[in-house]
Formats: C-alpha cells, sequence, structure tokens
C-alpha cells in the first residue's frame, strides 16, 4: 500500500505544480484539472490518513518498530522512482 500511495499522490502533486504553470493550450489540460480538482485532492489526503491510520493500528507509532522502517523504505523508493519518472518529461 505505501508503494501504491506514492502513484495517487504522485499526481495530485504534479496536477497543482503544473495546474500553476499552464497556459490555455496544454494539450493535456483536461488530465491536469482532474488531478487538481478538489475531489481528487481530497482523495490523495484521504490515502494519507488511511495509510498513517492503517500503520499506527498494525505497528504502533511509526519509529518504534522495524517494519515500520521497511514501509517507509518501500515509499521512499517508489518516490524517488515517480519523481523519475516525471523528471524524464521535463528533460526531454
Amino acid at each position: 500500500m505505501s508503494a501504491l500511495a506514492t502513484f495517487n499522490m504522485g499526481y495530485g502533486e504534479n496536477g497543482l505544480w503544473l495546474k500553476a504553470d499552464m497556459n490555455a493550450d496544454v494539450p493535456y489540460k483536461a488530465r491536469i484539472n482532474t488531478h487538481v480538482d478538489a475531489e481528487y485532492q481530497d482523495v490523495c489526503k484521504n490515502v494519507g490518513t488511511i495509510m498513517d491510520a492503517a500503520i499506527e493500528r498494525r505497528l504502533g507509532v511509526m519509529s518504534a518498530s522495524p517494519r515500520a522502517t521497511f514501509l517507509q523504505e518501500g515509499f521512499t523508493i517508489a518516490t524517488r522512482l515517480e519523481i523519475g519518472f516525471w523528471q524524464m518529461g521535463l528533460n526531454c
């Protein structure tokens, strides 16, 4: 779950970033607007809240468990991969 959440949250963050820099003739404007929409942004926040609650319920306080460290490492790796994916488009 922690690795997959980066996908959802990444589109939400990137949508906000792209929207701020978007002009009228952007070909993916409709898709960007979907990720900026308040409903999608709420989904991103809810995913984070669900993750935090699930981890706390199963493992307790995040810093107190080796399993929590493992989950954080997976989330961090997945986040770096998502960043790399988006960076490829910016580099072209």
